[in-house]
């Protein structure tokens, strides 16, 4: 039969098991949150960079080829029909923005490709006073309002435009929505999701998703930082600190402008943090469900145990007289005889038997008669005073007490003493030699007996019981 207290235990380290073995998982899933996460935002920022690179670039050889048709032999005039139909193809092809053209005085000679500027004096704009300070130089502006009809903020690379003598004649530049950006940053999908945005050197914003949220100090000052260093590229990695995150910087191109991806902690740990509540839910019911099995199954074993205690007793003992019975008695004396065998010390044996009983029965009737052995009963287990001491009933009117570690003139005191005992309860016996209840007990031990077997200690005691009543009854013989 299974320990209740043992498989109470078993169940709660199982739990333990259990819970540590989670704990490690969710950890693991952690370290893995923060590998996805720098994996994840350095190529979302490699593929911002690449397209805005691309992009640019191709804005960039459009007002190339707007100086390359101005120095032709062909151009007489920036504002030609040839410039215009070359430029009229050029961006019908690739560019999305509006392409404008200018002379020195900033005056708008060309507006190709979506919407047009409705003034015609630029010379105020960024990407006109730019152009002219720093000759042959792309510059990007930073954002503006378009006098479009429908407005939203734009930024312009430009460009001056020079003749074939290398005189500056014009500007030339490409004025792109900034809607395109966000949307196209928007349409990334970014996971883990954390801000991406695009900026000029100095800072200022050109795109941001999500547009809503604003970075931190911390991430702008990280900025400024990777700016001043000059490089190409820069990752601030810092997943051992309190608060986690990932930021990354690219540099596009040659152009002033940089796309920035930041990961804050909630968006690294957005996934994992639900996966762990989950976990833990889930942890916390299996750990409930195993503490009440393993308490029902407590329960239920304890109680198998104690029908199990009962039923062994009753199967090891005489119900009339509540000593034990002679199954008993067999297995406890065989378990003694081996321990004496193994120099567990003397064993003694003391049989006895109730004088006269059948005449008491046959005078007083059978229920007397089971009062009778009850009463002598009650005097017989009293003479088991130790804890490897024991009685039991042999059969009909005859008992039989076991002790070990016992030589013979300890186990004839303690049978003079259950004798005495007998006679001393004075129960009337009309039938019997001396008026009352008495017994004959006969005591052997291994002290004085040399036996082969406990079933011979036995003969020998119930021998010295057979001389105890030929030498006239209620005596003890050993």
């Amino acid at each position: 039969m299974l320990k209740p207290v043992r498989v109470f235990a078993v169940m709660m380290v199982l739990a333990v098991a259990v819970s540590v073995l989670a704990g490690w998982h969710m950890l693991t899933m952690k370290r893995d949150a923060l590998e996805y996460a720098r994996a994840s935002g350095a190529n979302i920022l490699l593929m911002v960079e690449r397209e805005l690179l691309r992009d640019l670039d191709v804005h960039a050889q459009t007002l190339q080829t707007i100086n390359n048709v101005v120095n032709s032999a062909d151009a007489r005039e920036i504002a030609g029909p040839a410039l215009a139909a070359l430029v009229r193809g050029h961006a019908a092809g690739s560019v999305e923005g509006t392409i404008v053209v200018t002379d020195v005085q900033g005056q708008l000679l060309q507006s190709l490709h979506n919407e047009s500027e409705i003034e015609r004096d630029l010379s105020r704009r960024e990407y006109f006073t730019a152009a002219m300070a720093a000759p042959g130089v792309l510059h990007l502006s930073h954002p503006f309002l378009p006098s479009y009809d429908d407005i939203h903020p734009a930024t312009a690379l430009s460009r001056s435009v020079t003749d074939s003598a290398g005189n500056v004649v014009g500007v030339a530049a490409v004025i792109k929505d900034l809607r395109h950006l966000n949307r196209f940053i928007e349409g990334l999908k970014t996971e883990p999701s954390g801000i991406v945005s695009i900026r000029l050197l100095d800072g200022t914003l050109l795109a941001q998703w999500p547009a809503s949220q604003e970075g931190s100090q911390d991430e702008l000052g990280a900025f400024h930082q990777f700016v001043a260093s000059g490089l190409q590229e820069y990752v601030v990695d810092g997943f051992d600190e309190v608060e986690p995150h990932w930021r990354g910087y690219q540099r596009v191109g040659n152009y002033p402008v940089v796309v920035g991806m930041d990961v804050p902690r909630r968006d690294i740990f957005r996934a994992w943090e639900t996966r762990t509540v989950v976990t833990s839910g889930l942890l916390l019911l299996f750990n409930l469900a195993t503490v009440a099995l393993a308490y029902g199954l407590t329960r239920h074993l304890r109680h198998l145990d104690v029908v199990e205690n009962r039923l062994r007793a009753e199967a090891s003992t005489d119900a009339l007289t509540g000593l034990h019975n002679r199954r008993w008695f067999d297995e406890k004396s065989r378990a003694e005889w081996h321990r004496h065998l193994r120099g567990g010390g003397e064993l003694a044996i003391l049989m006895l038997d109730i004088d006269q009983f059948k005449a008491y029965n046959d005078h007083y009737g059978h229920p007397m008669g089971d009062k009778a052995l009850a009463r002598v009963a009650e005097q017989v287990q009293l003479a088991c005073r130790r804890e490897g001491d024991g009685a039991a009933r042999y059969g009909g009117e005859e008992f039989v007490v076991i002790l070990p570690m016992c030589d013979l003139a300890g186990a004839l005191v303690i049978a003079e003493n259950v004798r005495q005992a007998v006679h001393a309860q004075a129960l009337p016996h009309e039938k019997g030699a001396n008026g009352v209840v008495t017994v004959s007990i006969g005591v052997a031990s291994t002290s004085s007996t040399t036996v082969e077997s406990v079933e011979a200690l036995v003969k020998v005691a119930d021998d010295c019981l057979y001389r105890a009543k030929a030498g006239g009854r209620n005596r003890v013989e050993g």
